[in-house]
């Protein structure tokens, strides 16, 4: 039993920028990534739902995604997230009406 706590670290293989925020009906996250391994990009609700989801094999550089159709959704804070593979970056954003 030892009471040091081991942290690895493991280095992003993505980045990511969404705009505009705040937002009304359409962002665009533009997704940097050094893989070409699948990425799931999720739009949730601060419970954690599923309100929108795109399924990338990205390009290595530059990937944009745009979810445009998010006129039925309310105003408030969400979050946008990216997994791929072991990788896993959020944002918090806010849409206004």
């Amino acid at each position: 039993f030892s009471n040091t706590i081991v942290i690895t670290r493991n280095e992003a293989a993505a980045l990511m920028k969404v705009t505009p925020v705040p937002f009304n009906n359409q962002i665009t996250a533009t997704i940097h990534t050094t893989t070409t391994d699948k990425m799931s990009i999720r739009l949730l609700n601060t419970q954690g739902q599923i309100i929108r989801e795109k399924i990338l094999l990205p390009q290595k550089g530059a990937n944009p995604v745009i979810f445009d159709d998010l006129q039925q959704v309310a105003p408030g804070f969400y979050i946008i997230n990216v997994i791929q593979q072991q990788n896993y970056i959020q944002q918090k954003i806010i849409k206004v009406n």
